[in-house]
């Protein structure tokens, strides 16, 4: 009997080895293929990581969005042990991108159009394509033990969002130089090809001369929840005024040379914002009296209130350098010489070849040099003649290369928004009677100087 019972037993005692080896098994999978989709995971993370940061570098290095599709593929695959091909990223779609593209930009950049898994857009900063995000297509894992269970692979992904945040308060002044600019060099801006006998005298003759400006346009909606604004011509008002207060609301490129500039700003406008970063402006016809009162001056609506880029109430030396009223507006009166640390001025003078002393002489001068009653006669003009002085110490500063650890302004000059960038075109004087397009070479830091008015 006892002899029979073990035979029954030996049944049992198989299905019992069976379900244990099925359940190691399972353990098994959970320990070694979950641990090898979780690696998979934390590298498409870093993948995801690495990419989105290496499309912010090619956007302020000046590249647009075909070199930041590039660099956000190139080092997401080399963050990946098996690299992901073009077929992955064209399917991959991304429920949460940040835009969409046409598709032509989808063909061109090889991602899907509606849902890119390579995407860009507005953190709400005001600065146009200031967020990137990177989506690591779908990933498979093949597993060892988890075939037993009839799960041949695991899948993963990841995303990575990144926000860039520009250097200063402003973004580049709607406003540009020529090929070789010299430093200390002063440019006017013109409101148009006739006027008083003071434009002509401070921008040449009354037919002829740069304008100065190009056609900003603007990346971010005119009013909020009204897309149909996104992209308004920098011919209309607002929007200009606010782009001379505050800057360009998204950021510019640089050209390969004098031709070769392929992103033209506001070409895609008014369908939809971009190009990222374009390298080419239209030149512009002279800004319109009210672009440059409202800008400069007055201040004026965009989204929120703004003020004038010269208004007094933006700095905190307001009042100590002269009181001047504008069109019933107190602006800023502060000399660029007045920036000039005296010390620091005596050393560059020290290291300059020469005589000469401007450096120092230009720090020495008064804060308000009381202008002649005649304006068309420069000559004499005491505040023509101390921009003079700081005219050559700049000149001859640069031209010997001067090295100064600290300068030559102190630091209360970036806390200024006179201070600020413009372009420096490929081209060395104006294409066919200002005709489309200028090509960005560079940019040059700039001080907004003085306000001629009839």
């Amino acid at each position: 009997m006892l002899r029979d019972s073990l035979r029954s037993e030996r049944g049992v005692s198989g299905f019992l080895v069976a379900g244990s080896l099925l359940l190691l098994m399972g353990m098994a999978a959970i320990a070694i293929d979950v641990s090898a989709a979780f690696n998979e995971r934390r590298q498409d993370q870093t993948a995801s990581d690495h990419g989105a940061l290496a499309a912010g570098v090619a956007i302020i290095s000046g590249g647009g969005d075909v070199q930041a599709v590039a660099a956000a593929k190139q080092v997401a695959s080399a963050n990946l042990i098996a690299p992901i091909a073009g077929a992955d990223w064209l399917s991959c779609t991304d429920a949460g991108a940040l835009g969409s593209y046409t598709a032509a930009q989808a063909a061109t950049l090889g991602l899907n159009q509606n849902q890119p898994c390579i995407s860009f857009g507005s953190s709400g900063s005001g600065l146009a394509f200031d967020r990137i995000r990177v989506k690591i297509p779908t990933r498979q894992t093949p597993t060892t033990f988890g075939r037993v269970l009839g799960t041949f692979n695991l899948q993963t992904s990841a995303f990575a969002e990144v926000t860039l945040e520009p250097v200063g308060q402003s973004g580049a002044f709607p406003a540009a130089v020529y090929n070789g600019a010299g430093a200390g060099n002063t440019f006017c801006i013109k409101t148009s090809t006739g006027g008083p006998q003071s434009a002509i005298q401070s921008c040449g003759t009354v037919t002829t001369g740069d304008f100065g400006n190009f056609q900003p346009y603007f990346y971010t909606e005119l009013a909020p929840g009204n897309p149909t604004t996104i992209c308004t011509s920098g011919n209309q008002t607002a929007p200009l005024s606010y782009t001379i207060s505050n800057g360009l609301d998204h950021i510019l490129g640089v050209a390969p040379g004098a031709g070769a500039g392929l992103r033209r700003n506001g070409s895609m406008c008014p369908q939809a914002p971009g190009p990222i970063s374009p390298d080419r402006v239209d030149s512009g016809s002279g800004y319109s009296n009210t672009d440059i009162t409202n800008g400069l001056i007055s201040g004026g609506t965009y989204d929120v209130g703004f003020t004038g880029r010269y208004n007094e109430s933006r700095y905190p030396w307001a009042g100590s350098y002269g009181v001047t009223t504008v069109f019933g507006t107190r602006i800023d009166n502060r000399a660029l010489w007045t920036f000039l640390d005296p010390g620091q001025a005596a050393a560059a003078d020290a290291a300059i070849p020469g005589p000469g002393s401007d450096c120092a002489d230009a720090a020495a001068l008064p804060n308000n040099p009381t202008p002649v009653a005649n304006p068309y006669d420069p000559s004499t003009d005491a505040v023509v003649a101390a921009y003079t002085t700081l005219q050559r110490c700049l000149r001859d500063y640069a031209q010997f290369n001067v090295s100064l650890a600290n300068g030559i302004f102190v630091q209360a000059l970036y806390d200024s928004d006179r201070l600020t960038i413009v372009p420096e075109y490929w081209q060395n004087a104006p294409i066919g009677n200002n005709a489309c397009c200028y090509d960005i070479k560079d940019f040059r830091p700039a001080y907004l100087n003085s306000i001629w008015t009839s």
